[in-house]
């Protein structure tokens, strides 16, 4: 578990989950919520500290669609859908959801190609995201 884990920490998260997958059924949101605290864990066990989480965001999304400032935190997801967005992640990372991705670490849309892809093991296929390790 990693070290350290504040309420900022899950804003950064529902933000990236949001910009990501704000579209998406809840199932799907827990998928990206689970690729985040997966590659957290994997630099908190590398190096024995909390790495920064809005790096890891920035590069999760970087990774899955080129520009992260082309997408925005999608404006229109509705009260109660920002609240499943948050509810999901907060669900994720209290262990109270399986983690259908089987340990992945990045995505990406599966009606694109991403370079990176082609080193790395796929884990799953959920809804429109194929998931790595």
């Amino acid at each position: 578990m990693l070290a350290r884990f504040a309420s900022s920490d899950i804003d950064v998260c529902a933000q990236t989950v949001a910009r990501l997958g704000g579209d998406q059924p809840d199932p799907i949101r827990a998928s990206l919520a689970w690729m985040i605290r997966n590659r957290l864990r994997l630099g908190t066990c590398a190096r024995q500290t909390m790495p920064d989480i809005s790096r890891a965001c920035q590069d999760i999304l970087r990774e899955a669609v080129g520009d992260p400032s082309r997408i925005s935190v999608n404006n229109r997801l509705s009260t109660a859908d920002w609240c499943r967005v948050y509810a999901i992640n907060c669900l994720v990372w209290a262990g109270d959801v399986d983690d259908p991705t089987d340990g992945a670490i990045s995505c990406h849309r599966h009606d694109i190609t991403r370079a990176w892809a082609r080193s790395r093991t796929p884990t799953a296929l959920l809804g429109p995201y194929i998931f790595f390790r």
